[in-house]
């Protein structure tokens, strides 16, 4: 056989670099967490809540824009490419 530089089959694994800083923060936020169970930092509630109330803002201009475009101007339920093109038209 060939010889080898006397590493073991797990020694790849253990030389891997360590996960990024915002991998370790996406992944600890899923739900298999440990973390589930604790009170989440004050910075976390008030960045989600951030997140939530601009992500209604958003889905309700599109809605809004979506309606205006579409269906008061046609009176008929839009086709998913004719909505692409409504947001994309102004």
């Amino acid at each position: 056989p060939a010889a080898r530089s006397g590493s073991s089959p797990g020694v790849a694994a253990a030389a891997s670099p360590p996960p990024s800083l915002a991998l370790s923060l996406v992944q600890g936020e899923q739900p298999p967490s440990s973390r589930a169970a604790a009170h989440p930092p004050m910075i976390d509630q008030v960045g989600t809540l951030i997140l939530l109330l601009v992500s209604v803002v958003v889905a309700m201009w599109l809605a809004g824009r979506i309606f205006r475009i579409g269906i008061l101007r046609t009176g008929q339920p839009p086709k998913f490419r004719e909505l692409l093109s409504w947001l994309k038209t102004s």
